[in-house]
């Protein structure tokens, strides 16, 4: 079998349903409960919206981390659905945080409205 690259280890995790496999981190939620910018969007909300997206195909772009402080990883992971209510989309960013190729996971840090 040939070794899974790190967005397919991403793709697995979002799909997979298990538990700590696809979760939040406390901050980033708490960040995401308060912005009114989303229009009610919860992280419970956005984490199904996000699984469903993937699951349909939806597209999970790997990103070159440039932004120094983020120096610990070398890529984050990003995708922007489709919601109405928002033109260009929501985009939600999101680590790799353990590459078990059996029981990967992936933590979500970010959310917001896509701008462009």
């Amino acid at each position: 079998m040939s070794e899974l690259s790190e967005r397919d280890l991403v793709i697995a995790a979002i799909k997979s349903g298990v538990t700590g496999c696809f979760e939040w981190d406390d901050k980033a939620a708490e960040r995401v409960r308060g912005d009114i910018d989303l229009q009610g969007l919860t992280p419970e909300g956005i984490k199904t919206l996000v699984r469903a997206f993937v699951a349909s195909g939806g597209e999970v772009k790997q990103v070159k981390e440039t932004r120094p402080q983020y120096s610990h990883r070398d890529f984050y992971f990003k995708i922007v659905f489709s919601e109405p209510g928002f033109k260009h989309g929501v985009f939600v960013e999101m680590e790799l945080t353990d590459p078990d190729p059996e029981l990967p996971s992936v933590t979500i840090f970010n959310a917001h409205p896509q701008t462009r």
